[in-house]
């Protein structure tokens, strides 16, 4: 009986300090399609100086097939999370994150690590141009070491996050190219 009780005492306690994981509510298009009246040499010029003037590093790019690939790009500052409720906290985040709570805090769980590529493909369409846009490989992480100093004892912390692109950037690319 006592062993029983030590055991579910145990399980109880280290369970409390699990953090809590509230999956992704909201629904995010995997891949936006936007539609341009402007032909592919005008959209190709455009979708390239916003990645050079946002920072993105672009690893491929293919005039003749119409695909631009980013290089893996830090997200930080450009994430946010939802509630508990599906709520994205942050309207201009570029990327939606499952929300994850402490046992002790309330969003002290940022990750430290958000990176990810952006896949862009122009196709003319008789009238203009096709773009197809799609941010792949999302890596968002959070890991900390455990701490144990005298009576400070602290667990060490892994997570790795759901993340989405919320169609934030895809829709700056939609705004330069009308």
């Amino acid at each position: 009986m006592k062993k029983t009780l030590l055991f579910i005492s145990i399980v109880a306690f280290l369970s409390s300090c699990a953090p809590k994981m509230y999956p992704i509510k909201g629904h995010y298009p995997e891949v936006t399609v936007i539609k341009s009246s402007k032909p592919v040499d005008s959209v190709w010029s455009k979708i390239i100086d916003l990645f050079a003037t946002r920072g993105i590093p672009i690893r491929v790019i293919d005039k003749s097939s119409g695909l631009i690939s980013s290089d893996r790009a830090s997200l930080k500052g450009k994430y946010s999370f939802e509630n508990k409720d599906g709520k994205i906290e942050y309207k201009d985040a570029w990327v939606v994150l499952n929300y994850y709570q402490s046992h002790n805090a309330l969003n002290d769980l940022q990750p430290n690590t958000i990176t990810a590529e952006w896949n862009v493909r122009i196709k003319p369409d008789g009238t203009g141009s096709t773009i197809n846009v799609n941010l792949v490989n999302i890596i968002a992480e959070l890991h900390t070491p455990a701490v144990n100093a005298g009576y400070l004892s602290k667990p060490a912390v892994d997570i790795v996050y759901d993340a989405r692109s919320t169609g934030v950037f895809e829709q700056i690319i939609a705004d330069i190219v009308k």
